[in-house]
């Protein structure tokens, strides 16, 4: 179940990211979304703008920080 709820935020994280960049969500999955864990760690400021731009939710922006 745990694992499911995890999936399934990754899922959606990757699907707003492909729509805003015009590529597919298996890209967005293994090109971007660990530069983009790795700003919501890092950068505070960055990744505020970031989650805006691609309209992401707080349970995201929360996922994207802890993985």
């Amino acid at each position: 179940m745990r694992a499911n709820i995890k999936h399934q935020k990754r899922k959606s994280i990757a699907s707003k990211i492909a729509e805003k960049t015009h590529t597919s969500s298996k890209r967005a999955l293994q090109d971007t979304l660990p530069y983009l864990s790795l700003i919501f760690k890092k950068n505070k400021e960055l990744s505020g703008k970031i989650a805006q731009e691609f309209e992401l939710d707080k349970d995201e922006i929360e996922w994207l920080r802890k993985n």
